[in-house]
């Protein structure tokens, strides 16, 4: 649920009411993970969901980390390097866009990928990404909503 940049990480309450929507509605178990300076966040996560949900986050290698998301069926993340090793591990992906745009060429290029992003005017605002949104209004990952990942996640999921 994190990312380097501020603009490039969708709100926690979009990872959980997903994460809730997903183990109630689907059985899944769901893992949280990022790097050591994402445990607060992922507890956050993990406690508000509840059941079948853990946190992951600064407990493995890079080598462990592709390891763990090489079992997962699928990988929901932001424009993040945990979204590209996904992909380099052929596991679906759901990737949330914010700041960043396909013509930038940071995108899931594999078949097994969706993208989830909102199409505003000010869209890229960055070719990496930035720790504020220039316009002050965030709408790039504030109107993503918890439906849009959802259905996105459901075409990987049986």
């Amino acid at each position: 649920p994190s990312a380097t940049y501020f603009n490039k990480r969708w709100k926690a309450e979009g990872f959980i009411t997903t994460a809730k929507y997903l183990v109630e509605n689907k059985n899944a178990f769901v893992v949280v993970h990022g790097g050591p300076e994402d445990v607060s966040l992922c507890n956050a996560i993990v406690e508000a969901t509840g059941k079948q949900c853990v946190n992951m986050a600064g407990m493995l290698s890079l080598s462990g980390s592709a390891a763990l998301l090489n079992k997962a069926a699928l990988v929901i993340a932001n424009d993040s390097g945990l979204l590209h090793m996904a992909q380099s591990q052929k596991v679906h992906v759901v990737g949330i866009y914010g700041a960043t745009t396909r013509e930038l060429g940071y995108f899931p290029i594999d078949i097994k990928s969706t993208v989830v992003e909102t199409h505003v005017a000010c869209r890229p605002c960055t070719h990496n990404g930035l720790n504020h949104c220039p316009k002050k209004h965030f709408r790039c990952m504030n109107d993503i909503t918890p439906d849009m990942v959802i259905n996105a996640a459901l075409q990987y999921l049986t």
